[in-house]
């Protein structure tokens, strides 16, 4: 496939646009850029290898060309004024400065058809409408057609002279009867990322009530705005459009198609019905049956219920004795957790008088040791008082022993009338005193001295 490219300057726009041909002969064919607003776009998504047979042919000749989408309909941010003014250059740079050279290159004296996907589609139809009396036909796939779909609702009238459906409803009858004789194709898919589908819809309603029969297709609902799927229509509408009558007999092969689908449906609708009708009569005769077994269910279900009653008052009445025991034992659990407390302050107290009674045990030891000693002690010192009384009795024996002694030497008339002549008798010695024990001393005279106490 021989192709070049080359850059067209746009005068109104003060600006230049690439524009690559492919083929050298054949029905001129003016690809609109999507996406990428370049003319490189349609070989990149596949088209030209989806449409080489018609090229390689020499069917077609296609000149793909860069668009001022970035300026208009995708510069949302700017003022509508400047898009509308980029837009309606743009369009009008494709009918003069664009459609000149195609027609100078491509040398036949065919008209071009104007082809483009998404975005693209919306330029073509544009520029069909704007003055069909200078294209030779129109392919758009998945375009939306209507301006204000780009602006959010917003538009002028230069904005609204580059939207389809406003150039379509404000064209005049002469201008109708040219479109009448052109081929021409809408088509798109209906999955959800086909956004301009319902102004498809309200384009192929505006084109019936103008008597334009032009072809409006939807394919089904796992058709999506993508390449793939443009490639499919592009490879069977585009030589529909080359061929006289060609759209024709697509739509009447497609009404056709649709025909036998619904007649199919048809057929499998009254199958499924027949069908039905025998489950129904089944069903009619099972429900007579299930009829006496509800009747006899039922009474089992009575009967059920009754003793399901009975089970629920036992269980209510047995929810009231497990309440009733709840209570109990939470009233046994405080008196248990108090006995507990009261548990734990005994056996501190008892820790406590353990203790004490352990000191007093250790006095009473020490006592006892401390009275045997004083016991021990107040045995000494009897000891010695009686040994102080046998020598207070021997003195005194002896005094009484001296005394009748001398009492018989002595002449009578000398003898003392009285003892205070006596001599003196030796004093007795003193009672070793005890040692102190605390307690109250022995008396002197062994007749009046306490007893020792017993063991304890």
């Amino acid at each position: 496939m021989e192709s070049f490219d080359i850059t067209l300057p746009s005068h109104d726009l003060d600006s230049e646009f690439d524009v690559i041909v492919y083929g050298t002969r054949g029905v001129p064919v003016i690809a609109f850029p999507t996406f990428d607003f370049s003319a490189g776009s349609w070989e990149n998504g596949g088209m030209v290898d989806a449409i080489a047979s018609l090229i390689d042919d020499g069917k077609v000749q296609l000149f793909a060309v860069d668009s001022a989408d970035a300026q208009s309909w995708y510069a949302r941010n700017s003022d509508l004024d400047y898009r509308a003014e980029r837009q309606s250059g743009y369009l009008s740079f494709v009918a003069d400065e664009l459609l000149t050279y195609v027609g100078k290159t491509n040398g036949s004296s065919a008209k071009p058809i104007l082809a483009g996907c998404g975005v693209g589609a919306t330029n073509a139809a544009a520029v069909l409408f704007r003055d069909p009396s200078r294209w030779g036909g129109l392919l758009a796939l998945s375009g939306a057609y209507d301006a204000r779909f780009y602006s959010d609702g917003v538009a002028n009238d230069e904005w609204l002279s580059c939207s389809p459906i406003d150039l379509l409803e404000t064209l005049s009858d002469a201008q109708i009867e040219t479109l009448k004789a052109l081929p021409i194709a809408f088509v798109c898919g209906q999955a959800p990322d086909e956004q301009g589908i319902e102004t498809q819809r309200r384009l192929d309603t505006l084109a019936a009530e103008r008597g334009l029969e032009a072809t409006f297709e939807y394919w089904g609902y796992d058709v999506t705005h993508s390449w793939g799927w443009w490639q499919q229509m592009a490879e069977q509408f585009l030589p529909a459009l080359l061929e006289p009558a060609g759209l024709a007999r697509r739509k009447y092969d497609y009404v056709k198609t649709r025909a036998d689908i619904a007649a199919g449906h048809l057929e499998d609708v009254k199958a499924a019905a027949e069908q039905r009708l025998e489950e129904e009569k089944a069903a009619e005769a099972h429900a007579e049956q299930c009829k006496a077994d509800v009747v006899a269910k039922t009474e089992v279900a009575d009967k059920a219920g009754a003793l399901a009653r009975d089970a629920w008052e036992q269980r209510n009445a047995v929810a009231a004795q497990l309440a009733a025991l709840d209570k109990q034992a939470n009233d046994l659990q405080v008196a248990a957790d108090a006995a507990a407390h009261a548990l734990a302050d005994a056996q501190w107290f008892a820790g406590e008088a353990r203790e004490k009674l352990a000191a007093a045990h250790a006095a009473r030891i020490e006592a006892e040791g401390r009275v045997e000693e004083a016991e021990g002690r107040v045995e000494e010192a009897q000891a010695e008082a009686d040994k102080a009384d046998e020598v207070k009795k021997s003195y005194e024996s002896e005094v009484e022993d001296l005394e009748a002694a001398a009492h018989e030497k002595a002449p009578a008339a000398q003898k003392p009338t009285a003892r205070k002549n006596v001599a003196k008798r030796p004093s007795r010695p003193a009672a070793k005193k005890p040692a102190p024990t605390g307690k109250k001393p022995a008396s002197k005279h062994p007749a009046k001295a306490p007893a020792p106490k017993s063991e304890q």
